[in-house]
């Protein structure tokens, strides 16, 4: 077996606060399976989430080119009805 080393997992989305929820919470039960294990996880992770928004100017300009993708998919999605 491999040594075990850090590694970030960048996703970008449209969401609510609602479903924002839905999403962490499955992400952590793709990631600690199964779920309801004793002690901590064979890969022990974290999921930090914010609003771009929130994010200072420089870290913002980083996130930037993916918030414009998704607007661009939103507007495409509305215009070709599905």
């Amino acid at each position: 077996m491999t040594e075990q080393r850090p590694w970030a997992i960048r996703v970008t989305l449209l969401a609510s606060d609602t479903e924002l929820e839905s999403i962490v919470n499955r992400i952590g039960a793709a990631i600690c399976v199964p779920p309801d294990h004793p002690g901590p996880c064979a890969n022990p992770w974290s999921v930090i989430s914010t609003p771009v928004d929130d994010l200072d100017e420089t870290e913002r300009s980083t996130w930037q080119p993916s918030v414009d993708e998704l607007l661009e998919q939103r507007r495409a999605h509305a215009i070709g009805g599905n």
